[in-house]
């Protein structure tokens, strides 16, 4: 992603016309399997338990797909060159996270675990973001947040078939 961002950034100077967003980690629907929210759901939904690094304490924000291509949409209209973040800005610990996503999967009669393992050597304990500059430049806030998308993204991963990472889905 780094190198990306750089290599973007070194083009805007010689003339391409671009813009970069950086936005959290995002949850919605269509996701393949490996990704956060579908890979805890489907562990659930085969019976395993939902694994949690360390205590769980460590922050992120995740961000709606469908919010952030918004967001992609309405940067059309900045200056080439403009660097964005787009970011739900809610924290969320992965223990709390977990907690959300077991209790919409025990609406499918489900018993979901979660269970602590080990921290991951240099964990990063919270990666948090701020939509500020983009809600300035192009009145962009997010309008879907994960408590209350978690039942349609259960509903969605425990109903059907999860994708592999081989294909591409659109909706």
């Amino acid at each position: 992603k780094l190198e990306a961002d750089l290599a973007v950034q070194q083009a805007i100077k010689t003339g391409l016309n671009a813009r970069i967003i950086r936005p959290s980690g995002m949850f919605g629907l269509f996701q393949s399997q490996e990704k956060f929210f579908p890979k805890l759901i489907n562990l659930v939904k085969s019976g395993l338990p939902i694994t949690i690094h360390g205590d769980g304490e460590q922050v992120r924000d995740y961000s709606s797909v469908e919010d952030i291509a918004k967001a992609i949409w309405l940067l059309k209209d900045t200056p080439s060159g403009t660097i964005v973040n787009a970011s739900n800005s809610r924290p969320y610990t992965l223990l709390r996270m977990a907690q959300i996503i077991a209790a919409s999967c025990k609406r499918h009669k489900l018993k979901p675990k979660i269970v602590h393992v080990a921290d991951r050597p240099n964990q990063v304990q919270e990666f948090l973001i701020s939509h500020a500059k983009i809600n300035k430049l192009c009145g962009w806030k997010p309008t879907k947040f994960l408590e209350n998308e978690i039942d349609r993204m259960a509903d969605f991963y425990l109903g059907i078939q999860l994708p592999t990472s081989k294909f591409f889905y659109l909706n």
